[in-house]
């Protein structure tokens, strides 16, 4: 595990490039990571690190200037998922972990993110280069609903980001973009993967850039982009000796990505991707084999159990005939869409 250091922080604090600093008391605490590194010339060589919660907006349902919500929990799956304690809730939502451009919601019992939930503003996209990646747990809900550095302790494995650290990118300022882009390195928005399926963009990394720069409105370049791991009672048992417990792994995750078309009509897309090869590592009881695919929302809303609300309305793959669709009979009956992906010009949007 990584080397953390523990003292008593300021509201604020300033770090050098590549320190880091944990705290541990106090209702404003936080772990700092290596931060995102500056590379213009008009901005320091420093980063601040706000340590006040209350500033993390989180993700803005309105932000594409229709009301969408968060995915809805079910019942058992409310039952089921963190409580955030009262000082840092908003809005009263008290399953929502806020952070600057994403929201996170956390699964108690896997101890990994029911999903996260993020805004994407290509107008206000930075560049800038990074120092070393560390990431921390969040210090507003116990450690016991996270796992940490122990769980990628073996090798050929990798943090993999649910919100991609280059999504939250953006802001009004550099500054804002540095700190929404250190932001996305808490562990309750990561996920083991494999090196190879989270480096590889043409299954992971790539799709919002893609329809980002091919389908959004080039005035407005927005997204908002929902992501979570497919979390299933079967999912392969995984211990690594770095590891106290035993936990179960996902072997396929999903995205939900909605924009404004060039017309401004709203065009939500779901997906299905999977990292059939992770359970060839040491650890591992099983090997399942997951296909890459588009797939209808409603789908995903079965696969989850989470109630995408108005997405639903809006994804125009439920109502194509287009070529490559496969339509699947379903085992209790009626059939489910699926497009296995070749190329990002496969999507239907």
């Amino acid at each position: 595990m990584g080397q953390s250091f523990s003292w008593t922080i300021p509201s604020q604090v300033t770090i050098s490039v590549g320190d880091a600093v944990e705290a541990q008391a106090g209702p404003a605490q936080a772990v700092v990571a290596r931060g995102a590194v500056e590379s213009a010339a008009e901005v320091a060589t420093e980063v601040t690190i706000d340590q006040d919660w209350s500033s993390r907006k989180g993700y803005d349902p309105a932000f594409l200037g229709a009301n969408i919500p968060l995915p809805k929990l079910s019942p058992s799956q409310e039952d089921n998922t963190v409580e955030v304690p009262l000082q840092f809730r908003k809005q009263g939502q008290k399953f929502v972990l806020n952070y600057h451009h994403y929201s996170v919601v956390m699964n108690k019992k896997r101890r990994t993110a029911w999903f996260s939930a993020a805004t994407i503003d290509g107008t206000r996209s930075k560049d800038f280069k990074r120092g070393k990646d560390m990431w921390f747990l969040d210090p507003r809900i116990t450690s016991k609903c996270q796992m940490g550095e122990e769980l990628y302790a073996a090798a050929n494995t990798d943090r993999g980001h649910l919100t991609r650290f280059k999504d939250l990118s953006w802001g009004a300022t550099m500054q804002e973009a540095v700190t929404a882009t250190n932001d996305s390195f808490h562990f309750t928005n990561c996920a083991l993967q494999l090196d190879g399926f989270n480096e590889g963009k043409e299954r992971w990394q790539g799709l919002e850039q893609f329809l980002l720069e091919q389908h959004a409105k080039k005035d407005e370049r927005k997204m908002v982009v929902i992501t979570g791991p497919v979390l299933l009672g079967s999912d392969p048992i995984y211990r690594n000796p770095s590891m106290n417990y035993s936990a179960r792994i996902p072997l396929a995750f999903w995205k939900v990505c909605c924009l404004r078309r060039q017309n401004g009509t709203l065009a939500a897309t779901g997906f299905k991707l999977g990292q059939e090869d992770i359970t060839e590592l040491p650890g591992f009881e099983e090997k399942f084999d997951i296909g890459v695919a588009q797939v209808t929302i409603a789908e995903l809303q079965d696969l989850t159990g989470l109630d995408f609300g108005v997405l639903a309305q809006h994804d125009h793959f439920a109502e194509s005939g287009d070529p490559g669709t496969l339509e699947i009979a379903r085992a209790g009956g009626g059939q489910r869409r699926v497009k296995p992906l070749t190329s990002f010009g496969d999507i239907v949007v």
